[in-house]
């Protein structure tokens, strides 16, 4: 999980508003053919992401825990997308966190035995 948030902030963190500017400005233009299919296809396929996203942050931020800090708030939001996307399973997260605790109890049990 940690290691889900510090890659959204570090590439959040790299992202320059004018480098980004002049890459969109400096690009040639496309060749549009249908118009109507250049501007109405794009919009529904992008509402639907940002639908999602605040949806879900609707559902996070209910009444019962609307005094989250907005650091928790925001790590949440990635957990729940990451776990959504694919990057984080629940499976190998559960298995890793035994193999832990398997490891802790045989070096605790080693300490007794000495």
């Amino acid at each position: 999980m940690h290691e889900t948030i510090a890659a959204c902030q570090n590439n959040h963190a790299r992202l320059d508003p004018r480098d980004e500017l002049n890459a969109y400005l400096s690009s040639s233009l496309e060749v549009v053919a249908d118009i109507i299919a250049w501007w109405g296809l794009p919009i529904q396929g992008s509402a639907v992401p940002s639908e999602q996203a605040f949806s879900s942050g609707g559902i996070t931020s209910t009444i019962r825990r609307n005094s989250l800090v907005p650091s928790t708030f925001s790590a949440l939001q990635l957990l729940k997308a990451a776990y959504k996307n694919g990057h984080v399973s629940t499976i190998s997260e559960a298995a890793r966190q035994a193999d832990l605790l398997a490891n802790l109890s045989q070096d605790s049990q080693l300490l007794v035995d000495v």
